[in-house]
């Protein structure tokens, strides 16, 4: 019953243009003054979407006639241009539409930039996201988000400290419990809090500015259910110091199903 995918990827700073890493920075920095944040919320905040054509694999793109706004615009300035996160799912996609023909849903590719803004309204951006695609969100849409949750090492500037850094297999318990402790609160809350947020920060969780998006999109007392998760090892991919894990995972976000409505 699937027709139409709406596929969320996350922008990775070192992809970026020089003067959008700096932007990204900028919009990130608690200390930058309001003025250099909402300029380079200018630059890096809301998401993007790419150019058509989407990729070498020529999907069918969603016909959405309507203007560029400031939270949701086509990338008209290379900030995409560089960027893999949606790479190896669009491969997948298209391996299985070549075997099942009939499968053709239309594609909408949604790169995103920076969704916490400054002040009290910091997740204003994601929840502007959503209503933009709202005549969008139909029983027949799937959204599907790519990036990932954990990473671990001092690459990453994540770490343990004594004991749970020696051993390997109490680290990642201890890892993917502090995840699905905090993906249960954001879902049940509806909102990715502060708190929340500084926590998936320290696990240095790629759909930090993804998970908004989705937690205003399916409401309160939604769930996160881990279908799967592995530490895959990069130190030698990055000629990185051990440990080096990124975790390979699968994850269903689901609504509230006793109360959910034709339209998530």
């Amino acid at each position: 019953g699937i027709e139409r995918i709406i596929v969320l990827g996350v922008l990775h700073r070192g992809c970026l243009a020089r003067h959008a890493q700096d932007s990204f920075r900028d919009a990130l920095d608690p200390n930058a003054d309001s003025t250099r944040r909402r300029a380079a919320l200018h630059t890096v905040g809301g998401a993007f979407l790419p150019p058509p054509p989407v990729d070498r694999l020529r999907f069918r793109q969603v016909d959405w006639n309507r203007a560029d706004t400031a939270l949701l615009r086509t990338d008209r300035h290379a900030i995409t241009s560089r960027e893999f996160s949606l790479d190896t799912f669009l491969a997948i996609l298209s391996s299985y539409m070549k075997q099942f023909p009939s499968f053709s849903p239309q594609l909408l590719p949604i790169y995103v930039g920076v969704t916490r803004a400054p002040g009290p309204s910091a997740f204003a951006p994601a929840e502007g996201i959503v209503a933009e695609l709202s005549a969008l969100r139909t029983s027949s849409t799937a959204l599907l988000a790519t990036g990932d949750l954990i990473h671990y090492g001092p690459f990453y500037g994540v770490d343990l400290p004594g004991r749970l850094a020696e051993d390997e297999r109490s680290a990642f318990r201890v890892l993917r419990d502090r995840l699905e402790t905090n993906l249960a609160q954001a879902f049940s809350e509806g909102a990715v809090n502060r708190s929340v947020f500084r926590r998936l920060s320290e696990l240095a969780n790629d759909q930090l500015f993804i998970l908004p998006i989705i937690t205003t999109w399916l409401g309160p007392r939604a769930s996160a259910r881990l279908l799967s998760l592995e530490m895959v090892d990069y130190a030698d991919i990055l000629s990185a110091p051990r440990p080096c894990f990124v975790a390979s995972t699968l994850a269903a976000y689901l609504p509230d199903l006793a109360n959910m409505d034709s339209c998530r």
